[in-house]
């Protein structure tokens, strides 16, 4: 929810909109605390609470997140995370969606880095999904939900 939040507050500077910036900062010292990765690179990996392991979903967020906060393309922390994101790339073939928040948050990062690697996760995630898109029937167009990390977390929290 964090990750939302960062980005609803990104978009309403960039609209003209007045941000507090004790906001801003009560965002970034969450940021930071639960921030989990490896000595060096303490926010290249992120967890949802501090003291929990670190997680996909929550890195990507946790980076895009620093970069809407303030981190240059430079800050040793994103280039770490980086090299993390692209070690964990989408799929060449699956049989189903996967972690769909972190393939989300992860695509932005890389966007936000552009390059050569952006390149390569945006073909990767590009030919992921068209792969898995139905073709046929009532729901041409759309994907089936099994698989998906946000799905299963909703039907758990939902009890459906």
């Amino acid at each position: 929810m964090t990750g939302w939040v960062i980005i609803t507050l990104r978009s309403a500077q960039l609209a003209g909109l007045s941000v507090s910036t004790k906001q801003l900062q009560r965002a970034k010292n969450f940021v930071n605390s639960v921030a989990a990765g490896p000595d060096g690179a303490r926010g290249s990996r992120s967890c949802s609470m501090e003291g929990r392991p670190a997680s996909d979903a929550m890195t990507a967020a946790g980076l895009l997140a620093g970069l809407y906060l303030g981190w240059d393309k430079d800050e040793a922390d994103l280039q770490a995370g980086r090299d993390y994101l692209m070690a964990h790339r989408p799929p060449l073939s699956a049989d189903t969606l996967g972690p769909l928040s972190y393939y989300y948050y992860a695509t932005q990062v890389l966007h936000h880095l552009e390059g050569d690697d952006f390149d390569v996760w945006n073909h990767l995630m590009r030919e992921h999904l068209l792969r898995l898109q139905r073709t046929s029937g009532d729901l041409d167009g759309s994907w089936n939900p099994r698989g998906d990390d946000g799905i299963a977390w909703t039907r758990r929290r939902c009890h459906y």
